[in-house]
């Protein structure tokens, strides 16, 4: 295979074409590379642990404990409207707190008040 070589800009022609195939792009002065590049491996942060949960009762009020970063919490899920008066005082109780201390943590404005789904730092 006797193919003639152009020499243009101090480039050989006949390898040029060669190397077009393979993705070689080609300047006036200088043969560049194909630049690659690789797709960084799809990388998922790792799953947070779930908080386990606890049914607990307590005086008359169901809910559901969670320890999140060394803090317990506890989300109420039912409890007799009747017999709400004390709630967060069986709730302190249980947890070997004070009503003070619950109102302090969870910004509680009216101390006689609770709701279902509510959220309470209890330790």
């Amino acid at each position: 295979m006797n193919k003639p070589l152009v020499i243009m800009g101090g480039v050989i022609v006949a390898v040029l074409s060669a190397a077009a195939l393979a993705g070689v792009t080609v300047s006036s002065n200088a043969v560049e590379a194909p630049r690659i590049v690789a797709e960084a491996p799809d990388k998922k942060a790792p799953a947070r642990p779930k908080p386990k949960e606890i049914k607990r009762s307590v005086g008359g009020v169901e809910g559901i404990q969670t320890t999140e970063g060394g803090k317990v919490y506890f989300r109420v899920t039912a409890f007799d409207p009747n017999k709400r008066t004390g709630t967060l005082t069986f709730i302190a109780a249980q947890y070997h707190t004070n009503v003070d201390q619950l109102v302090a943590w969870n910004h509680i404005q009216d101390r006689d008040l609770i709701h279902v789904h509510q959220r309470l730092r209890v330790q």
